[in-house]
């Protein structure tokens, strides 16, 4: 079996996960280690094993080590994968956790590495391959070099999604205007004036939905609601996208960047405003031949 390490908040982790899984065509069994509220959703693990990792564990390294040396233990695994981060989200992944014989793969994705930099343990894994999911810093680079055996660019490509229920397909008078957030209340206030705020600026009056994994209590009801995972199933339908600057969306929108505005939140570790930076600039010298609406 497959250990794969998603660990982290919301949707982001385990959605990278089962790309990788069917870009890569992993088909032994696969346990997805995680901590996401999102772990036992069907549509955002499939029909994958689950392992819920203890919330508490996140404070005490030591103690996260010694559950996840008793785990391995347990499940024998012939390959690891670890998301984003190489020694986890709290240097919790070290070389003595593993046994000389079972390769481990890294997929890398952006980060502000200097702030990461202080979890690196003092025995760092070595990895078969690092994956590069997209331009990374230099100083974080340059650790894959040291410590990867292989370093191979990797274009991630969704399983396919259900089709849409008729329930959630947009009505056909438009425009409409999807604000696409798995994140905090406050976060989705914030996509929701900026939509507005950009309708005013395009002198357009859109339908706006929001599709998330909740409705908010405070959600005005002139603005839609939609419960749809995976959600790009909805972005050929809609006339512009209002996200935030993750890792997932902002490749999933890729086909559709004429459509899409972005809005980049500060994260940990996760560098939204250098990921949104790039696209901008890639976008203003790419010609678009799609214009489905205002950028």
């Amino acid at each position: 079996m497959i250990v794969y390490y998603a660990l982290g908040g919301g949707l982001g982790h385990l959605t990278r996960a089962r790309a990788v899984i069917h870009t890569l065509g992993l088909s032994e069994p696969v346990l997805l280690l995680t901590a996401s509220p999102f772990g036992d959703d069907p549509r955002i693990v499939g029909n994958h094993a689950v392992l819920r990792v203890p919330d508490t564990l996140s404070t005490n390294r030591e103690r996260f080590r010694d559950w996840l040396r008793a785990t391995l233990h347990t499940v024998q695994p012939t390959a690891i994968y670890l998301d984003v981060f190489p020694a986890g989200i709290c240097g919790e992944w070290d070389a003595t956790l593993l046994p000389a014989d079972v390769p481990v793969y890294l997929l890398a994705r952006l980060l502000r590495w200097q702030r990461y930099v202080p979890r690196l343990p003092a025995t760092p894994l070595h990895f078969d391959t690092a994956y590069m999911l997209e331009p990374l810093q230099a100083d974080h680079t340059a650790y894959l070099h040291t410590y990867a055996r292989h370093i191979q660019p990797l274009s991630l490509i969704d399983p396919p999604a259900p089709m849409v229920p008729p329930v959630l397909l947009l009505p056909e008078d438009g425009p409409h205007w999807l604000i696409v957030h798995a994140g905090s209340d406050h976060e989705t206030a914030e996509l929701l004036a900026y939509a507005r705020l950009r309708a005013a600026q395009h002198h357009v009056l859109p339908r706006l939905w929001l599709v998330a994994p909740q409705r908010p209590a405070w959600l005005p009801s002139v603005v839609g609601y939609l419960d749809c995972m995976p959600a790009q199933a909805l972005f050929v339908q809609a006339d512009m996208v209002i996200s935030a600057g993750g890792f997932n969306i902002m490749r999933q929108m890729h086909p559709y960047q004429s459509h899409h505005a972005p809005l980049p939140f500060a994260r940990a570790f996760d560098d939204q405003f250098g990921r949104v930076a790039r696209y901008r600039i890639a976008r203003a010298f790419t010609p678009l031949t799609d214009s489905k609406g205002p950028v």
